[in-house]
């Protein structure tokens, strides 16, 4: 599904046209199928943030920047 870019250029041009891709919202099914049938036995470094429920960038950056002082 193509997004315009530029609502006040021509509609008919292709060049005001960015294409988007569904790939994403698939691969998330994806894992989450695999996380739902794995999790159990799947086991991650301790020091691993992202990737993990509740976990995320913040927590990583936190951390390196104890790490740095």
């Amino acid at each position: 599904m193509p997004l315009i870019k530029n609502k006040t250029g021509d509609r008919l041009s292709i060049e005001n046209y960015t294409p988007i891709t569904l790939s994403p919202v698939i691969s998330k099914i994806f894992e989450s199928v695999l996380f739902i049938k794995y999790g159990a036995v799947l086991h991650v470094n301790g020091r691993q943030f992202n990737f993990k429920k509740n976990l995320g960038c913040s927590n990583t950056i936190f951390g390196l920047f104890n790490v740095i002082l």
